[in-house]
């Protein structure tokens, strides 16, 4: 809520409280000097945020939208991201699988710099993989880091096996 609703809204509840006090007053001599402290207070509260303001503790934006920022959700951005890698490991098995390995698991570890994520590390387990390939000589952990080099363009020491 913004200072400049927050007053006015105080300023309504002081006026609706001096009104009920002048209804309920029961005697005329003293009429005078309860509206005398019931008016000391109203110009109180009409001019409580003026200082705040002469003080430099408050913008113009504070007072016309509030001192809540918007805010970021670090937790829902940290979701999103998590999301990402799964989404490029998932994406990362099926290349796998088109270039002849199937059932390669590949688990992700990434750093998220601003928008950017950075993986630090790939491991794959090689573990429960077919391997689709006519020659018997295949040396899978070479042709699989190739492959996943290539693909996520990383280097190939960030590139383990389980």
């Amino acid at each position: 809520m913004s200072i400049l609703s927050q007053w006015v809204l105080s300023i309504c509840g002081v006026i609706i409280l001096c009104t009920a006090v002048e209804i309920l007053m029961p005697a005329k001599s003293l009429n005078k000097y309860i509206k005398s402290v019931l008016a000391i207070i109203c110009m109180y509260v009409i001019i409580l945020p003026i200082p705040n303001l002469l003080n430099g503790n408050s913008t113009i934006g504070d007072i016309f939208y509030g001192t809540q920022d918007g805010g970021i959700d670090y937790s829902f951005i940290q979701h999103i991201n998590e999301q990402k890698v799964v989404l490029i490991e998932k994406e990362t098995e099926n290349y796998l699988a088109e270039n002849g390995f199937k059932n390669a698991g590949i688990q992700i570890e990434a750093a998220y710099i601003k928008e950017q994520i950075e993986i630090i590390f790939v491991r794959v387990n090689l573990k429960n993989v077919v391997i689709k390939s006519s020659d018997k000589n295949i040396n899978s952990n070479d042709e699989v880091r190739k492959l996943i080099v290539k693909y996520l363009n990383i280097i190939e020491e960030k590139v383990l096996f389980v």
